[in-house]
């Protein structure tokens, strides 16, 4: 998905910026290998097996977050330059919604509004946000579960301004949205830090926990 999408669902970045900072994945898409994974005993697992596993994982990772984000201070924001606490962490609690978009649509075209409704729904308080993740959640696994590895390797587009801004096989776009959900909710807890909150361990140890 990447900046311009995330900017774009807040509807405050111009059409010009989101071309100019929109984020596209290194190399050429048909030149990269399907992603699999070996069991122990050396079968390998489907695509949506390992997007199955990977989101209950970085849910309970985000839903560790988003806990800990205090009330009342959404328009706090480190610098002059950063993205608003009201705004980064609702990102953070809706991101694997777009899965739903990558498996149920063949395109997701940013000049329609309608397009990204589900997630403009306002959420300011840790219940909403609370409530969107799990919401968001259950939408992705119910698409994962649904679709096939035949689908997942079929391309999938993003549009702005009539141009096809990624052009990409499913899988690559949500193997890419779960990195885009690490980088942000990284960010969250950097806030929380700086807000004197408790800070979860995500993929490793944190000071707070020990």
């Amino acid at each position: 998905m990447g900046l311009f999408a995330t900017e774009l669902l807040d509807g405050r970045m111009s059409r010009s910026y989101l071309v100019d900072v929109a984020f596209l994945p290194v190399g050429n898409a048909s030149q990269q290998t399907t992603r699999t994974q070996t069991t122990s005993k050396g079968a390998t697992m489907e695509l949506k097996e390992i997007f199955l596993a990977q989101l209950d994982r970085e849910a309970a990772l985000s839903r560790k977050a988003i806990e800990q984000v205090p009330e009342g201070k959404s328009d706090w924001k480190p610098h002059e330059r950063s993205m608003e606490l009201g705004r980064l962490a609702p990102l953070s609690a809706t991101i694997l919604g777009w899965h739903v978009l990558t498996i149920d649509r063949d395109e997701l075209n940013l000049d329609d509004p309608s397009s990204t409704e589900a997630f403009r729904q306002p959420t300011r308080t840790r219940v909403e946000m609370l409530k969107a993740l799990e919401h968001h959640t259950a939408e992705a696994r119910k698409a994962l579960e649904e679709t096939t590895e035949a689908h997942l390797k079929k391309p999938w587009k993003l549009v702005l301004g009539g141009k096809v801004l990624l052009e990409q096989p499913r899988y690559e776009v949500i193997a890419d949205t779960f990195s885009h959900l690490a980088h942000h909710r990284g960010q969250l807890t950097v806030y929380l830090r700086l807000l004197g909150a408790k800070v979860p361990a995500i993929y490793g140890p944190s000071a707070d926990e020990n």
